[in-house]
Order: structure tokens, then sequence, then C-alpha cells
């Protein structure tokens, strides 16, 4: 999987269920949750997600949607 497919498949999946966690989108993509990690830094970093924290998880959420969410 190259990294422009991966983040357009995390963004997806976000988009179709918001609020999923590392260990979820993992699951889902078959890839560990170190890999996914990094991905949703970089995809946070750049202000595509956001995240919060839920318990001892953080929650991910596309960027569009955290805002309305909020508003």
């Amino acid at each position: 999987m190259d990294k422009q497919r991966t983040y357009r498949k995390i963004k997806a999946l976000l988009e179709e269920i918001p609020g999923q966690s590392v260990k979820e989108l993992a699951a889902k993509l078959k890839k560990n949750r170190t890999f996914i990690s990094g991905y949703l830094k970089a995809l946070e970093d750049l202000g595509y997600v956001t995240s919060r924290p839920i318990g001892p998880a953080r929650v991910y959420y596309n960027e569009a949607q955290s805002t309305c969410e909020e508003g």
C-alpha cells in the first residue's frame, strides 16, 4: 500500500465512521497500530484529521467532522 493510498483509506474510514481509534483503523486496514499511528500523526500535523483522548485511547476524526461536532 503506497503512502497516498493509505492516507486516502484512513480519511475515507474516518468519513464513514468518525471517532475511530488507532486499534480500530489498524484492524480495518490490516496493518499494525504503530504503522497507522505514524500516518495519523502526519495527517494530524497537516491538519486533515484531529484527535481527542477518550479514556486511555485517542479517537480520530476528519477535520471537518470535528469542527462540526464542536459548533
